[in-house]
């Protein structure tokens, strides 16, 4: 648009809006300008400048529409646009198919920037140093809804492939590995290096850097007695396995006080327990011993009741261990009166090996035997 731009003077005379008048016949008058000297014709009001003027309005209209502004945007593309405006366009959009519409705003032909939309999806980018950026979609509250809700839903998945990868939830069968050279997070075995021999073990194995270095692995008892123990694998070799849990080992026996036992004096009279009560997670009784079922450590609380007390002897109780005296576990009492009902106990916590024989026994020096009117004895493993 080429708009010839005129340059408007004022006029300037010597005596402005000065005028003479004259009277006419038929009664009017006549004003005759008397300005004195004109100093400055200035610019004439023609047709053809005002004319002008309306031209120049009409140009600035068409070219306000060229850039969008009160009519059909014009189309583009939107890489090679070099003027701010509104505009619309296929080629250099978002996907290069659709019809975009938007603006440009540029402050020199180096650096602009660009926002366009198309079915309400809102889309920008920018030209730095001369080059055109990526185009970069705007979010809105519900896309934004609707990635959280699949970046949840992939987070879960993927958390749940993991898992499964690392053995969680994962499913073994029985087997034989060696627990000792495995490469499985998980194995369920029943080799001779899992805690308990032949039984059947659900094995989780921690690794470190690399599926041969350092790692710790947790087994858990297949079926029977709860159990769980641990072990590590550090600088080349795996340690003991240690118990986590007690297992419930436990027994109860005793004798009621209508079936009384006799103790000789001058010698150890292992008591002896025609009821047992409880015997929960193994181990069996033997002629009144108790054969411990598996190593570790344990509580051992025995009792027995005497009948007819002489004063001035002693009594001792002790537990026995594979038939000899534990004597940390020795009680001495000596009676300073007579009488019955007497009850003497022995309490103690023992470090006991798998296949041991543990009993309660008495000893007394009276002159004759003592009867008892009632015993018991418990084991509970505690580690």
């Amino acid at each position: 648009m080429v708009y010839n731009k005129t340059a408007w003077k004022d006029r300037v005379v010597e005596r402005p809006l000065t005028f003479t008048m004259q009277n006419n016949a038929d009664g009017s008058v006549t004003l005759a300008p008397a300005e004195g000297q004109i100093i400055d014709p200035g610019t004439a009001l023609t047709a053809l400048l005002m004319n002008n003027l309306e031209k120049q309005y009409d140009e600035a209209i068409a070219w306000a529409k060229e850039f969008g502004l009160g009519s059909n945007t014009k189309t583009v593309d939107w890489n090679t646009v070099s003027e701010s405006g509104f505009y619309s366009g296929i080629t250099g959009g978002p996907n290069g198919s659709s019809n975009y519409f938007g603006f440009h705003s540029q402050n020199s032909p180096n650096y602009a920037t660009q926002v366009v939309q198309r079915l309400g999806v809102t889309w920008t980018r920018n030209k730095e140093n001369g080059v055109w950026q990526a185009w970069t979609r705007l979010e809105t509250t519900d896309g934004a809804q609707a990635k959280a809700d699949l970046a949840e839903a992939y987070a879960v998945n993927n958390a749940v492939n993991q898992a499964k990868a690392y053995a969680m939830n994962s499913i073994s069968t029985g087997s034989t590995a060696d627990p000792n050279t495995t490469q499985e997070s998980y194995i369920l075995t029943n080799h001779a290096n899992s805690p308990g021999g032949s039984a059947y073990w659900h094995i989780f194995t921690l690794f470190y850097s690399s599926k041969t270095g350092n790692r710790v692995q947790i087994a858990i008892s297949y079926n029977g007695r709860v159990r769980m123990e641990i072990r590590q694998f550090f600088s080349g070799s795996w340690s003991t396995w240690h118990r986590v849990t007690a297992g419930e080992i436990y027994t109860h026996a005793s004798r009621s006080a209508s079936a009384a036992q006799s103790c000789a004096a001058g010698a150890w009279t292992m008591m002896t327990y025609p009821t047992v009560n409880d015997n929960v997670g193994g181990g069996t009784w033997s002629s009144s011993q108790w054969i411990v079922p598996e190593t570790g450590i344990y509580q051992v609380h025995a009792g027995v009741q005497l009948a007819s007390i002489v004063a001035g002897i002693r009594v001792f109780t002790a537990v026995f261990v594979g038939n000899s005296l534990y004597d940390e576990t020795r009680l001495t009492m000596r009676m300073t009166s007579g009488g019955s009902d007497s009850l003497f106990l022995g309490n103690a916590i023992l470090q006991l090996t798998a296949g041991q024989r543990i009993d309660f026994r008495v000893y007394h020096d009276f002159t004759g035997a003592l009867n008892t009117m009632m015993n018991f004895f418990k084991a509970t493993r505690i580690g």
